[in-house]
């Protein structure tokens, strides 16, 4: 008998849902109190976040070239993605994937040397956010 207080520690990449169960408390942190010989079960769910990731198309004119960042266009691979293909922007674009592996690259425009930025490439995991920045140089 008494009473509890119905919590648990966070992991990462995962954010609370709820809490469900006849008598349970809708958050956590919340108590339960309990009768001498009662039972109650208190499911806590939990969901994972998406893993995030931001591409910044950044164009270096410097030479006289005319092209703007949208007129690059940007192509994600990986698992989910919520835009596989898009313009570039300076400001940069946010999508979201499954964890695991991805690689961002572009379509070619005809007078620009590309650079792929570090974190255009590799593994992604739950919760994490990434940025890549492809920057093209007219020549």
């Amino acid at each position: 008998p008494g009473s509890y207080a119905i919590n648990e520690a966070g992991l990462t990449g995962y954010s609370f849902v709820n809490i469900t169960g006849t008598g349970c408390p809708a958050q956590l942190g919340g108590n339960v109190t309990l009768a001498n010989g009662q039972n109650i079960t208190c499911t806590i769910t939990n969901d994972d976040i998406a893993p995030q990731l931001t591409v910044t198309k950044h164009v270096v004119t410097d030479n006289g070239g005319g092209a703007a960042a949208g007129d690059f266009t940007m192509n994600v691979t990986a698992t989910n993605p919520s835009d596989s293909s898009f313009p570039g922007d300076e400001s940069g674009t946010t999508i979201t994937l499954d964890a695991g592996s991805y690689s961002v690259d572009e379509d070619a425009v005809d007078g620009y040397a590309k650079t792929l930025g570090a974190n255009c490439s590799g593994s992604i995991a739950i919760g994490e956010h990434k940025y890549c920045t492809i920057t093209n140089d007219g020549r």
